[in-house]
């Protein structure tokens, strides 16, 4: 019988934990189309980073900062 319940409980725990992967891995991708300036947060200039002739800046989407909580979740 405590070996069915603890089984139950397992399966509980799982769902729940699915369920916030699956929940903040919606939200970050949602979030992706909206672009922030990093830069612009911290209040400094933009950097202009050139590397093979592109010009890099710290524009990034909002996805962004949800993804590492999507891997912590594991």
């Amino acid at each position: 019988m405590s070996k069915t319940l603890a089984t139950g409980k397992k399966q509980q725990l799982f769902l729940i934990l699915s369920g916030i992967f699956i929940t903040n891995a919606l939200l970050a991708e949602i979030m992706g189309v909206k672009i922030f300036s990093a830069e612009k947060i911290i209040g400094v200039a933009p950097a202009h980073i050139e590397i093979l002739g592109f010009n890099l800046d710290f524009n990034l989407t909002a996805g962004v900062v949800l993804w590492p909580v999507v891997f912590l979740n594991y």
